[in-house]
């Protein structure tokens, strides 16, 4: 690969996952930035991961640096011509993010003035032919594929035979979605109380999207003593991440996809991409080079919307506030929220809100009888005008004199619910690590 790579400006490859790959690696998602990079970040800066939010870097000592697409490309609105790197690799270039597009149409800008910038383009599925030909030149190494034909029965029937028979080493296996993991953990379960006195005993683990983020670092801890553990996994697994002690995958070579998966560029908003392509200079978007062109109709609606928010002119200029907002790593909406909410004195609760809507998933609603007490748990927070404020909602109270933020005591009848007004009035106030008001009442503002 090395070899190839010097020899030629663009590079993709495509083989089975688990074989190891490096430099300036560009991951799919946070999640594949972190733990596996973090794991592998060494004390001398040597090797290091960007995330939001999270540089684990030095910029003179780092050689191999771990980020997502999305990092990368906001780098570019600081350095154009991404000077810092000699070699770029685009790791699962299949799942066609688009930050993964947009950058590819920047790089092969940016190769146009540095020729001596290497590019390698992975994947585990990835049609190099179309990549190579986008790029217009390049060869691709051997492929190579390792297919596996069992499912979910066979699979657990795999796992508890490498176990009895193999006695070190943690077990992966790759399932294609949440059911078919939650039935081979059952399985497996089920085969515990026939386990052999001498045997080693199993910890098994899921791990999917739908997991909350400690439940999926779970599987990232050491396995203890006199125990094996068992990860069965989606595809999330396959593609982004490393598990250490890992001996054995059994891959059933099944995954939940739909006929063709469309890029993500054909089909979601483009209001901050333009944004971001046009502070980097990028005018005319119907000549810049798209590895798969969005719908025209798609790129106009985004250019209407940021003219009446007021990020470009009639003229398709970035105004003053569209620079700033251009810079801000969020939805071109969010930061246009935060920057008016300056002139309405509610920034630290526009704040809130703001993070708030970076989290995929806020409540977790398990299945089941578990899942109806979650959703009264809920409802505690639901606000009546809607999913905004519910997000603000944290069960607190600001005083009007001072806006010192007040926790209801656990004793109160209103510690379970939220008055209708959101207002109320206390009898007594307490310091202990927070600040408690005790015997509440509810009352209307305009009383």
């Amino acid at each position: 690969m090395l070899a190839h790579v010097q020899q030629n400006c663009l590079s993709t490859s495509t083989s089975p996952d688990g074989h190891q790959k490096a430099t300036a690696l560009l991951v799919p998602n946070q999640g594949a930035s972190q733990p596996p990079p973090s794991q592998a970040a060494s004390p001398q800066k040597w090797v290091g991961y960007t995330i939001r939010f999270e540089d684990v870097s030095d910029k003179e000592r780092t050689r191999i640096l771990y980020m997502t697409d999305g990092m990368l490309f906001r780098e570019t609105l600081i350095d154009p011509l991404l000077s810092r790197y000699s070699v770029i690799m685009i790791d699962e270039a299949h799942e066609r993010s688009i930050y993964t597009d947009l950058l590819l149409g920047v790089l092969k800008k940016i190769r146009r003035k540095r020729p001596s910038l290497r590019i390698i383009v992975s994947s585990a599925t990835l049609d190099a032919a179309a990549f190579l030909e986008y790029f217009t030149s390049g060869n691709a190494p051997e492929e190579a594929t390792i297919p596996v034909p069992d499912y979910v029965q066979k699979a657990a029937e795999v796992v508890w035979g490498i176990h009895l028979q193999q006695t070190t080493g943690d077990i992966l296996v790759f399932l294609s979605g949440r059911d078919e993991i939650d039935r081979c953990l059952e399985i497996l379960s089920e085969l515990l109380p026939t386990l052999p006195r001498n045997a080693k005993r199993l910890q098994l683990l899921a791990l999917h999207a739908g997991l909350t983020t400690d439940e999926q670092l779970r599987v990232f801890e050491p396995t203890e003593r006199g125990w094996r553990k068992v990860v069965v996994a989606t595809n999330i697994a396959e593609a982004s991440v490393t598990i250490d002690g890992i001996k054995y995958v059994v891959d059933s070579g099944f995954v939940k996809l739909q006929p063709t998966t469309p890029p993500e560029i054909t089909r979601t908003d483009l209001t901050t991409p333009i944004l971001q392509l046009k502070s980097l200079g990028i005018d005319d978007l119907m000549k810049f080079e798209w590895v798969s062109s969005p719908p025209a109709e798609s790129v106009l609606r985004a250019l209407e919307g940021l003219v009446h928010a007021g990020m470009i002119d009639e003229d398709g200029r970035l105004t003053v506030i569209g620079e700033k907002v251009a810079e801000c790593p969020v939805e071109v909406n969010i930061a246009r929220m935060l920057f008016a909410s300056k002139d309405y004195k509610c920034g630290e609760e526009i704040l809130t809100i703001a993070a708030m809507t970076t989290i995929q998933d806020v409540f977790v609603i398990p299945e089941g009888a578990a899942g109806a007490l979650a959703e009264l748990e809920r409802r505690k927070f639901t606000a009546e005008e809607g999913d905004h404020l519910t997000l603000l909602n944290d069960g607190t109270y600001r005083a009007v004199r001072g806006d010192t933020v007040l926790h209801v005591h656990p004793h109160s009848v209103l510690f379970t619910r939220k008055p209708r007004s959101g207002w109320v009035i206390f009898h007594e106030m307490e310091e202990t690590k927070k600040t408690q008001i005790r015997i509440l009442t509810e009352i209307e503002p305009d009383w």
